[in-house]
This record gives C-alpha cells, sequence and structure tokens, in this order.
C-alpha cells in the first residue's frame, strides 16, 4: 500500500479545500488595499497545506521526502506573500516587476534549492527513522541548514507581522475595529510554529505551520469580505504627513520639536536636525511663527514674512490631547503659504475696482448720451425730440388722475429783422437768454422745450387754462426785460386738456392756432385755443 488516508491528512485536505474557498471570497474583494495578494497567499497556502497532507498520507519515505521539498515552495511562497500583503496594507507600494520584487524571492528559492540538493549534502535533513509503530509517520533528523532554512523562512514572517501589530496599535477609530483581526492573523503563523516544535503527541502527522497560514486568512477574509471591517483602509502616516502640501511640525509640552514633514523644511528652510530643538531656536529667524505656534489653544491668523519678496502665511494651531481628551501632550501646528491665493485676491480686487470705475464711465457717459440726444445745444432747453417723448406721457397720467395740462407755445416778432440786421450770434444771444428765464422762471413739474427756431414750447401738467395764462404773462414780462431788444416781442398761444384736444397733435395745434391769433390781433400778447 502506497498512501494511507491518516486522520493527519484528512485535517490537512479538508484545510487546503477551506484555503481553496477563502481564497475564492477574498477574489472577490481584490479592490481592496492588499485584497489581490491575500487571494494569492491563500491559494499558496491551500498549495503547501495540501502537499502537507500528501506526505502525511504517503506510506514510502521517497515519496514522503518529495512532498517534504516540495513543502518549502509552498512556505517560501507563502512567507513571500505575506510580507508583501503587509506592505501593502501598510499603505507601502511593491511593484510586481520592480528590483525589489526579484529580490523577494532570492530567500525561498535558497531554501527550495537547499531540500532539493540534501541527498548531496545531507545537511537539512541528516537522516529519517520511522514513526511510532502503526502509523505511517517518518521522522526527520533536522542538520545545520534546518536552523538556516528556519532564519530564512522567519526573516520575511518577522518584517510582516511587526507592520501588521504596528498598524493594529494605532489608535483612530477605523484602526480599532481591524485591531483584533490583525493581532490574530498576525500571532497565529508563530503560534503553530511554537506548538509544531514541541511535538506533542496528539498532533503527530499534523503540520501546524501551514494550518497556521490558513487560520491567519480565514480570519482577515472573515473580517474583509464577512464584517466589512476593512472596506475603510488606514493611511499609512508617511503617506499621509510626508505627501502633504502643508507644513506640519508638532511640539512637546516643553515646545520643542518633535516632528516635522518635508513642507515644513522646504517653506522654513530648514532640516530634520531642528528635532529635539525648542521651537524659539529652531525658528529664530521666524519669532512671529515661533511665538504663535508656541501658544497652547487652538488659534488661526496671518502672518506676513519680511523677505525679498515677502510671504503671507496661514498658520493654525491645536493642542494635542490624549485618549480621554483631558491632558495636554503636545502642540499642532500647521503652515500654509497663501501669498499666491493673497495676489489672486489682490488682483482680483483691483480688476474689479477698474471694471467698476468703468461701468460707472460707461453710465455717465450713458447719461450724458441720453441729456446730448434730449436737450438743445444752444439754450439747455428739452429739444423738440424730448417733447414728442414727453407730451404723450404726460397727457396719459392727466387723463388717469383726472387733471388739467396746458401747453404754451410762444416766439419771437421780428427775430428774423434782428437776425438780418446783428447777424445770427445776436439772435443766438438773444436764445440763450430766452433759454435761461424759462429756466429760473420754471415751476415744479414745468417742462420747457424749444420747438424750433425761435418757437418755444412749455407743457404745465396739472394746469388749467386760467393757470397757464398766468404763467405766460410772466414770461411775456420776463422775456421783455432789457436783456432782449426793444423791437423785439413776444405772443403766445395757449390750449389745455382736455377743453381743446386729448391728443398730443391736437393739443398743439391748437396752441399753433392760438399764437397765429395772438399775432394777427398785434403781437406781443397772450390768446388761448
Amino acid at each position: 500500500m502506497f498512501f494511507v488516508p491518516t486522520p493527519g491528512f484528512m485535517i490537512l485536505a479538508a484545510t487546503a479545500c477551506g484555503a481553496v474557498l477563502v481564497s475564492r471570497l477574498l477574489w472577490r474583494r481584490r479592490s481592496l488595499p492588499g485584497g489581490k495578494t491575500l487571494s494569492l497567499l491563500m491559494v499558496a497556502v491551500s498549495g503547501w497545506v495540501l502537499v502537507s497532507a500528501l506526505e502525511a498520507g504517503s506510506v514510502a519515505r521517497t515519496a514522503k521526502v518529495v512532498w517534504s521539498t516540495l513543502e518549502y515552495v509552498g512556505s517560501g511562497t507563502t512567507a513571500v506573500l505575506f510580507l508583501v500583503f503587509a506592505l501593502r496594507y501598510c499603505g507601502y507600494k511593491i511593484r510586481s516587476r520592480s528590483r525589489w520584487s526579484v529580490l523577494l524571492i532570492i530567500g525561498p528559492a535558497v531554501n527550495v534549492v537547499i531540500a532539493a540538493t540534501n541527498s548531496v549534502h545531507g545537511l537539512l535533513w541528516t537522516g529519517f527513522s520511522p514513526g511510532p509503530a502503526g502509523s505511517n509517520m517518518l521522522v526527520y533528523h533536522h542538520g545545520p541548514l534546518y536552523v538556516v532554512a528556519l532564519i530564512i523562512l522567519f526573516a520575511y514572517l518577522f518584517p510582516g507581522t511587526c507592520l501588521l501589530i504596528r498598524t493594529a496599535f494605532r489608535k483612530s477609530i477605523v484602526q480599532r475595529r481591524q485591531a483584533s483581526a490583525i493581532l490574530l492573523s498576525a500571532a497565529a503563523p508563530w503560534i503553530g510554529a511554537l506548538v509544531y516544535s514541541l511535538e506533542l503527541p496528539f498532533l503527530e502527522g499534523v503540520n501546524l505551520v501551514p494550518m497556521s497560514f490558513a487560520l491567519s486568512g480565514l480570519v482577515l477574509s472573515t473580517s474583509i469580505a464577512g464584517l466589512r471591517h476593512f472596506d475603510v483602509i488606514p493611511v499609512a502616516r508617511d503617506a499621509l504627513v510626508e505627501s502633504m502640501d502643508d507644513a506640519v511640525f508638532v511640539l512637546d509640552t516643553d515646545h520643542r520639536i518633535i516632528d516635522v514633514n518635508p513642507a515644513a523644511c522646504a517653506l522654513l528652510r530648514i532640516d530634520n536636525r531642528v528635532i529635539g530643538q525648542p521651537v524659539q531656536d529652531a525658528l529664530h529667524a521666524w519669532p512671529q511663527i515661533a511665538k504663535f505656534g508656541a501658544q497652547t489653544d487652538v488659534s488661526q491668523c496671518e502672518l506676513t514674512l519680511c523677505e525679498d519678496p515677502p510671504r503671507a502665511i496661514d498658520i493654525r494651531t491645536a493642542p494635542i490631547l490624549r485618549a480621554r481628551g483631558t491632558v495636554r501632550k503636545g502642540q499642532l501646528v500647521v503652515l500654509r503659504d497663501i501669498t499666491k491665493r493673497l495676489l489672486a485676491q489682490r488682483e482680483a480686487s483691483e480688476t474689479n475696482e477698474q471694471l467698476r470705475r468703468k461701468i460707472s464711465r460707461i453710465e455717465a457717459l450713458q447719461v450724458e448720451l441720453r441729456e446730448q440726444s434730449i436737450r438743445d445745444m444752444l439754450t439747455g432747453l428739452f429739444n423738440r425730440r424730448y417733447l414728442e417723448e414727453c407730451l404723450p406721457r404726460e397727457l396719459f397720467k392727466a387723463d388717469r388722475l383726472g387733471q388739467s395740462l396746458s401747453v404754451i407755445l410762444f416766439d419771437l416778432d421780428g427775430f428774423k429783422k434782428l437776425n438780418d440786421s446783428q447777424g445770427h450770434h445776436a439772435g443766438d444771444d438773444v436764445l440763450r437768454a430766452i433759454g435761461t428765464t424759462l429756466f429760473t422762471t420754471a415751476g415744479e413739474g414745468d417742462i420747457p422745450c424749444r420747438y424750433g427756431g425761435d418757437e418755444f414750447i412749455v407743457i404745465l401738467p396739472d394746469t388749467s387754462q386760467e393757470g397757464a395764462i398766468l404763467r405766460a404773462e410772466t414770461l411775456r414780462k420776463e422775456i421783455g426785460k432789457p436783456s432782449i431788444p426793444d423791437f423785439l416781442s413776444v405772443s403766445f398761444g395757449i390750449a389745455s386738456f382736455p377743453n381743446h384736444g386729448e391728443t398730443a397733435d391736437q393739443l398743439l395745434r391748437a396752441a399753433d392756432r392760438a399764437l397765429y391769433v395772438a399775432k394777427d390781433a398785434g403781437k406781443n400778447r397772450v390768446c388761448t385755443a
């Protein structure tokens, strides 16, 4: 008989099957940091356990030695993947084609060569003897290279275990949930190796080392896929603080610098030698930062460093407290160079101010253009364009409010004689004088306009015909003062809404007829429609 399904074989075979199932489960969660490596680790464990099972069930010594040699392939692969998983889980990047990945396989390869060439040197297994009567066990007598093989194997397990334990003892809320799983998974291989080395009678034929790795994978897979503890992976301190753009340094309770990141070294032009120095000494070139950073409460301010060119710094401080938040352990200081931001804000402010001035200028020009479009350039009165725009609006308002509205139309008698005898400049002077008179004598709400040539119109909102007559008589007397030549006189025509017309055109025609009545009656008088 060449093979016997011993209890040891059955246990190891069942463990191998379990490792395969765990690997398949982990592969579904391979997107998590280290998930793919952990899945491959369980594949290696399943192969290692399966070879151990075959060794436990084999009867012939030659077959047992072959399977034991192949176990070094499984153990070496498992050790390498365990270390790679720990590195990736803790935030370190290991590329499959890098120089380090090649170096990682050197140790396991040496172990495989030692086992494969044992028949030549006999330094791994110095001899073999049958196991207890009635069993198919084979006792291996270990030589000096066995110790070397163990040292190589644990040279991979030890740093990986240290990384996982260090991660487990971090104090973040996320990491507390993961601590128990990490500690158990890291301790299992060591416990398995210790128990296996004791060679306990009731565990004869059972290799606990690969089974302990299977237990580690089972615990981690339960946390990852079952309890979902690892959906949020902790970030290594180096990946967080060292790569920050903000400058960070930490002070102890005696205001000594105990940590500093590269951004702080670059910003303040210092190096790691400041660690352990009092902040006042380390930052003597920046006394403002040193003084503010030594404060013991939460605070924030902006400082300007007197450099060429000056730099603006936003500085924030916060106390570092113990777990219960009652005892102060130190001070965290975060610096940020905000020079570019302030310059951008200043440029934006200047640009906005220039834009505001341009808008104000444009608005002023619009007002000026509006005034020019509705004003007569010679007299400063409203022009005919504005009259045609304004009169219909005032009529609509008067009609809606039930009020009267009157217009006074007048022109100069003998104005052509003035232009012919004294020139147009003299006529312009008279027209300007009339414009001034209309401005100085205008009542509240009156709208004086130059209708064209020597004709003028005054719109009188909320004014009856009688009020318009009094207003026209006042104008006639004022215009007749010494500023106007004696041979000139003024004739007035008055029309009122709604008695003489309901539209602007009707009202102006009525006022024009009244003006000609005044001229026919001898000029220099006021007539109504």
